[in-house]
């Protein structure tokens, strides 16, 4: 990047393909001020599904018909 003024900013993008899995990166900058070397870091995870996760058909079967017969047996 080179020399950065006080209060100026700078921004870095990149796009990539994500992957399927967890993920997990860590950015890094180092600086230079007054003769003094600061450093920051910055984490980064995801996990990449290859479909949306969702409930099966059963599971929301089962739970409608869970909160029926609650339903049911309140009303009585």
């Amino acid at each position: 990047i080179g020399n950065l003024a006080s209060g100026a900013t700078y921004t870095v993008t990149d796009t990539d393909t994500a992957i399927l899995g967890q993920y997990a990166n860590m950015g890094n900058v180092t600086g230079e001020y007054n003769g003094i070397t600061v450093t920051d870091e910055d984490p980064s995870h995801y996990s990449g599904y290859k479909d949306v996760p969702t409930a099966s058909p059963i599971l929301l079967v089962m739970g409608l018909g869970s909160l029926l017969i609650l339903y049911i047996r309140r009303e009585q």
